[in-house]
């Protein structure tokens, strides 16, 4: 909602400051209670500290839920900005791909990379086995054939 709102995007420095709160609680919470009981030590300080000090944060996160409506502009804003990105790309005079088709073709980049690694290691496999390759490519093709049907 925000990178709508202002074109950028803050989830990186949110889960930044949720992280250090939430290992920072219980540490800071035990040594006040070391502090109130003079550095001795007390079960129940400790208890709180560790267990009751994120379980009530994770409460107040709940009922802060509540509150939390971006799903309302989630339309609007995912159409705002995948304009701007469009825009971005086009000002700098490159060619636009829709989103899904980008997806797809990364997808089947990703999926030719993978063969290529696959192939490369039984090829290295069957030579330090001193098997055939075209054996154990048509193996797997079978093989693979087989769990498609």
């Amino acid at each position: 909602h925000i990178e709508a709102k202002k074109g950028f995007r803050c989830d990186g420095l949110t889960m930044s400051i949720y992280s250090s709160l939430m290992c920072a609680a219980s540490p800071v919470c035990q040594a006040i209670f070391n502090g109130i009981s003079n550095s001795g030590t007390n079960a129940t300080a400790v208890s709180i500290s560790y267990i009751w000090v994120e379980t009530i944060a994770y409460a107040i996160c709940a009922v802060l839920l509540i509150f939390f409506t971006v799903e309302k502009n989630l339309q609007e804003d995912q159409r705002i900005i995948i304009e701007r990105q469009k825009e971005a790309v086009l000002a700098r005079g490159e060619v636009w791909i829709e989103p899904e088709e980008r997806l797809r073709l990364e997808q089947l980049e990703a999926d030719r990379i993978a063969e290529e690694a696959r192939i490369q290691e039984l090829k290295e496999y069957c030579k330090k086995k001193n098997l055939s390759f075209e054996e154990e490519e048509r193996k797997y093709q079978e093989k693979k054939n087989r769990k498609k049907k």
